[in-house]
């Protein structure tokens, strides 16, 4: 038998692109959901993740809390460990992973947090590391060396000795799964296999890979000078609507929120999309950004001298205008800029229409 492939062609320099539903980043990813603090801001809702987080039991969820780090990353980057398994990336073969290699986890996590330094040294160290070349010694001189204070989640790695950290990063995961873990992922698996089979077809069906992603993304923008070989993305139901970028070798790993069809709502229900949108206009600080992307694109920087605000509150503002998608967010390197992508008036009109449906119109009939 001869097989035809009738997909669009790649081209050259373009990168792969795949979607998996996979198990194995959702359970670290519940697991996340669970342990980062931000309950009011996920789609599933603030009471959902306190009856959850109830049913983990005080010591784990005291050891879950305790390694997530000060900014709460160190669950979410784990699970872009799935794009070293073999697609769809399952909980097993997660499971397996870390126990082959348990110092993987340290590795990989020291790795990630040393992404953020921009300079080729410092992006050079962090592949060191992770190929197991590298170790703390090295990276304690190049954190001195650019007068970075051992605080944080990369100083609780460092004071640990790697394997001690990825063995207990698999005992609790095996804890997680086994009280509850399981069942969340179940919950979550119809959602991600209709999100991945859509997205699958879009990616078949001829749609460019950097259009797919931001629409799979809900507006972010792969940049020009990409040099990554494959871009996985991986749909996630917890998590909603949070986006994660996370880059592991070669691969462009991203966590996106399950579009609002392919997730089962009362019938009554307004989408989310909808009430995402009208939270996004329903501040005035956003409305202001908006007017000023109106004339052209803008940084972060930008954001924070409109608003007068702290990086933080000025990215969380951006982040909900993405989410409801009316903001495209462009990978620049080191730096995003910010776009309009959507017209709020109209985009707002349109979705309240849509919902809604028409409106009846009353006639009166007035006697002579």
């Amino acid at each position: 038998m001869q097989l035809v492939d009738l997909r669009r062609p790649r081209r050259p320099g373009e990168p792969a692109l795949e979607v998996w539903a996979s198990t194995g980043a959702e359970l670290v990813r519940a697991l996340g959901t669970l342990a980062i603090g931000l309950c009011e801001d996920f789609d599933v809702g603030e009471q959902r993740i306190a009856e959850l987080r109830d049913q983990l039991g005080d010591e784990l969820r005291d050891e879950v809390d305790a390694f997530s780090g000060q900014d709460g990353k160190n669950w979410l980057l784990l699970a872009a460990l799935v794009a070293r398994l073999e697609a769809p990336g399952s909980v097993e073969d997660l499971f397996a992973l870390l126990e082959d290699d348990p110092a993987l986890a340290w590795r990989f996590l020291v790795a990630s947090h040393l992404e953020d330094e921009a300079s080729e040294e410092g992006q050079g160290l962090a592949g060191r590391v992770l190929a197991g070349e590298a170790g703390v010694d090295e990276v304690r001189t190049r954190l001195d060396a650019i007068g970075e204070p051992h605080a944080g989640a990369v100083a609780w790695l460092l004071d640990r000795e790697a394997g001690e950290v990825g063995a207990h990063v698999l005992s609790m995961l095996r804890r997680f799964h086994a009280a509850i873990g399981a069942d969340m992922v179940a919950e979550a698996l119809g959602p991600m296999e209709r999100e991945t089979t859509a997205r699958v077809a879009e990616r078949d069906g001829g749609t460019p890979i950097r259009k797919l992603v931001v629409t799979a993304t809900n507006g972010y923008e792969l940049g020009e000078g990409l040099s990554s070989e494959r871009v996985l993305l991986l749909p996630s139901y917890w998590f909603r609507p949070w986006l994660i970028i996370a880059r592991h070798e070669r691969t462009e790993v991203f966590t996106t929120p399950i579009a609002d069809q392919h997730i089962a709502l009362p019938s009554q229900a307004p989408p989310p999309a909808l009430v995402k949108l009208f939270k996004a206009l329903g501040d005035e600080g956003r409305l202001r950004l908006l007017r000023r992307m109106a004339s052209g694109p803008i940084g972060l920087t930008d954001a924070m001298e409109e608003l007068d605000v702290a990086k933080t509150t000025a990215h969380h503002h951006l982040a909900i205008l993405r989410q409801a998608s009316l903001v495209t967010v462009r990978d620049q390197g080191r730096s995003n800029s910010y776009a309009l992508r959507e017209n709020p008036p109209t985009a707002a009109a349109d979705a309240l229409a849509a919902y809604v449906g028409p409106v009846a119109r009353t006639v009166l009939a007035v006697a002579d």
